[in-house]
């Protein structure tokens, strides 16, 4: 995807970033743009030269909120956020777990999740006088992960700003999408759909790698990247497996905020079905199961939702070729 950070949150960043001390001509090097232009205002930059920026501002200032904090976040900080969400099953349980892993970091403001009305307000506690560059940079993070999180565009309600609508609300739509409200509460809070709160988390370890390996593009970008749904569907059968559980289509269904006539028209849109998806899990836990253990095949056909053997029988030879038994022999006369 192109990642699309608005010029003018890159044209702020490097004015304040000047005036911490940044040499100019040597960002813009780093960034591979031209260093001609020694004025901060003068930059004309196109939203991919904005993302070459803030990845060369985070390098030169090590710090995760590119040197715009009120302390620096360690290179590395949102990694490991990044970790701690992929390890719960839940977006309300990974919001928790957020907050407490940042309460110890001084660059990084404290995260509250609280009622509002019917929904959830996520709120950053973001210093007193930080400004809207920073502040609006926060959100858009905060936003992002949440998204990434869940395999999808974060399902806000709203986004609230503590300050008047700037000259560049358009920008902020760009980021945040348009329904904003300004001069509202203390803190900016994104305001969530209870519902949203019960989503699974769609990641495991190796995604959170290629996650990282986007940043910062992806926490700024305008058109935030999503997971495939058969994907998503994947990931919910392999966990319902991991915990002995067969996922019905309904609870699918449930856990994607959706029906199953739509799950099922939308899976058929990539080119995928929820049968297909299935066998594919299936077949490979059975096989790693066949190749890694001793049990025996009653046992692994019964954790794989058979009420009989002889169905699994059935099933393992139309996914390899092969009845269990001699797939397991097989392995073991070659090994």
């Amino acid at each position: 995807m192109a990642y699309r950070i608005p010029a003018s949150f890159a044209v702020a960043a490097v004015e304040l970033a000047v005036e911490r001390g940044i040499d100019l001509p040597r960002l813009l090097v780093e960034a591979g743009l031209s260093p001609i232009r020694t004025r901060p205002h003068d930059l004309r930059v196109t939203a991919e030269q904005a993302v070459r920026l803030a990845v060369a501002l985070r390098r030169m200032t090590g710090d995760e909120l590119f040197g715009l904090g009120a302390a620096p976040v360690p290179r590395g900080t949102l990694h490991i956020l990044s970790h701690a969400m992929a390890g719960v099953p839940t977006l309300r349980e990974g919001i928790d777990r957020l907050a407490m892993l940042v309460k110890p970091l001084a660059g990084f403001p404290d995260l509250e999740l609280e009622p509002c009305g019917r929904d959830h307000a996520l709120r950053l506690h973001v210093p007193p006088g930080a400004g809207p560059l920073l502040t609006v940079m926060v959100a858009a993070i905060a936003d992002r992960i949440i998204g990434w999180a869940i395999g999808r565009a974060t399902p806000k309600v709203r986004v609230e700003f503590p300050f008047p609508e700037p000259p560049n609300s358009a920008d902020i739509a760009l980021l945040l999408g348009e329904e904003i409200r300004y001069g509202a509460g203390e803190f900016p809070a994104l305001i969530l759909p209870a519902s949203a709160l019960a989503s699974p988390i769609a990641h495991d370890e190796q995604s959170v790698v290629d996650y990282v390996a986007r940043a910062p593009g992806e926490w700024l970008a305008s058109e935030p990247g999503t997971l495939p749904l058969a994907r998503r569907v994947r990931q919910l059968i392999e966990r319902g497996l991991a915990r002995r559980h067969i996922v019905t289509a309904e609870e699918l269904a449930a856990a994607l905020t959706t029906s199953v006539p739509t799950l099922r028209r939308q899976l058929r849109q990539e080119g995928s079905s929820l049968r297909e998806i299935r066998d594919e899990v299936l077949a490979k836990t059975a096989e790693t199961a066949l190749r890694t253990t001793d049990d025996p095949i009653a046992s692994i056909a019964t954790r794989l939702g058979f009420s009989e053997t002889s169905a699994f029988t059935r099933a393992f030879h139309r996914w390899t070729g092969e009845a269990p038994a001699r797939y397991r022999a097989r392995l073991r006369e070659t090994s």
